[in-house]
């Protein structure tokens, strides 16, 4: 072979070569939910999936509206529906540049619930049925 064809090879191997491996040594973009609670140890549900207990972080894949709950035994449930909205550098094109970054992108989420101590539970009140009524 001619010199000038290695060499229009090798430039041509070269430039697939970089972009490819760019590709392929690509981070990744990690978003996660991270929950606190006050008391801590309290009972995470992520869309109707235990998770563990607070703190707990909860990965996900697609930005949007999750179901919560964070429950303790002596405490009253807590029920939410969280926005988790993308950042300003996930809109396109950007997203792409941040997907092939040689490095991973960690979005985290923070969200802190404080639950209040459930009401105390009252004994049954007598029916008329157990109360004997006496006249006289």
């Amino acid at each position: 072979m001619k010199k000038s064809t290695l060499q229009l090879i090798a430039r041509l191997s070269l430039t697939l070569a970089l972009p490819l491996a760019a590709l392929l040594l690509a981070g990744c973009i990690r978003s996660r939910l991270s929950v606190t609670s006050n008391p801590p140890e309290a009972k995470v549900t992520f869309q109707k999936v235990e998770r563990g207990r607070t703190p707990v972080d909860v990965p996900f894949i697609w930005y949007g509206a999750y179901s919560i709950r964070i429950e303790k035994e002596g405490y009253t449930p807590i029920d939410k529906i969280e926005y988790l909205q993308e950042p300003p550098w996930f809109i396109l094109p950007m997203d792409f540049l941040f997907e092939v970054m040689p490095f991973p992108i960690t979005d985290t989420h923070k969200r802190n619930y404080v639950l209040q101590p459930a009401p105390p539970v009252l004994p049954d009140a007598p029916t008329t049925s157990t109360v004997k009524l006496s006249f006289k």
